[in-house]
């Protein structure tokens, strides 16, 4: 296969993965592919090409005992998480914006579909709230991530990762105090989280430099004004 084709092939890949809300439609995936998946998404039902059916291998290890009825759901979560890391690899190729937000707001559709389809007690909701957060951010859908990002916390109030995605959010917008206040918020409910306390470490030297800076900016023109009022 030539350079050239491989980029096309990608792009291809990445755009035709079975519409949200569709059933009894495989997924082809590579071997890299499903080692960076999390370890169930082999065993969800319709989603490894070549295995069609409601009840993979394994099935009742996770539907009946660690994760619940609403595993049934899972392969449009793990489809989502497919979309994402083929729409990464995207972004290095010769995809157009408009390509690369479509497999975006393909990978928001499959997460919906757990969201809207699960019951409240699905253990992994906060992690997926936060996955839905993240595609947000990207597309700068900034109210509807940190809604995204809200209601993982209000599923799991100590789940440390929807508040440094929020914060970090933030950061990246440049509202430091705002990103502190969220992560002093996490803090009190996740205080041993270290991603936390470095993050919290991390703004609080950018919010020295933000201040410094915006003192030497008002100073350097006062003494312009100053000399500009010498000068008449």
């Amino acid at each position: 296969m030539t350079e050239a084709r491989w980029p096309a092939l990608l792009i291809a890949a990445a755009m035709t993965l079975p519409p949200a809300g569709s059933i009894a439609q495989e997924v082809e995936t590579t071997a890299a592919e499903m080692s960076l998946l999390p370890t169930y998404c082999p065993d969800t039902m319709y989603f490894i090409k070549g295995t069609y059916t409601a009840y993979p291998p394994n099935v009742r290890r996770w539907r009946d005992g660690l994760i619940g009825p609403d595993f049934d759901t899972l392969h449009h979560y793990c489809r989502g998480l497919l979309t994402l890391m083929r729409t990464d690899s995207l972004a290095t190729m010769n995809a157009t914006r408009q390509q690369r937000d479509f497999s975006l707001n393909a990978a928001i559709s499959d997460f919906d579909f757990v969201i809207k389809k699960s019951s409240p007690r699905l253990k992994l909701l906060p992690e997926i709230f936060v996955a839905k957060g993240q595609v947000l951010a990207r597309l700068h859908r900034d109210k509807e991530a940190v809604d995204s990002y809200r209601r993982a916390i209000a599923a799991k109030q100590d789940y440390w990762p929807a508040y440094a995605r929020w914060a970090e959010l933030l950061q990246n917008r440049g509202n430091i105090a705002q990103a502190r206040s969220v992560v002093g918020e996490g803090m009190k409910h996740s205080p041993e989280s270290k991603t936390l306390n470095a993050l919290q470490a991390e703004l609080g030297v950018a919010e020295k430099k933000s201040k410094a800076a915006g003192k030497a900016k008002a100073e350097s023109t006062d003494a312009a004004e100053s000399k500009s009022e010498g000068e008449k």
